[in-house]
């Protein structure tokens, strides 16, 4: 089987000027690299396979960690200012 490479625009979410499109951003590269890695997962078990399914999983793992801090920044935010600042002392 053979995989078709996948050529990205690499996304800086700080050039985004809304919470919004970075998140949609970010999911729309989730998505992509999700749909990598399930041609990977339906090739040939090679070494250079096992490596991208690593190296594809792990930008998953950081896509993924970069959502959830921008939800919880967005949450932060949405906050009260006097629960703010409680969370802040403790």
């Amino acid at each position: 089987m053979q995989i078709n490479p996948v050529i990205r625009t690499v996304i800086t979410t700080g050039q985004f000027s809304d919470t919004y499109t970075q998140l949609r951003a970010l999911l729309q590269e989730k998505h992509s690299l999700q749909d990598n890695l399930q041609q990977l997962q339906s090739a040939d078990k090679t070494k250079s396979v096992a490596d991208a399914l690593f190296q594809t999983q792990t930008n998953i793992n950081r896509i993924d960690q970069q959502i959830r801090q921008i939800q919880s920044e967005e949450d932060y935010k949405q906050k009260p200012a006097s629960i703010r600042l409680q969370t802040e002392i403790i």
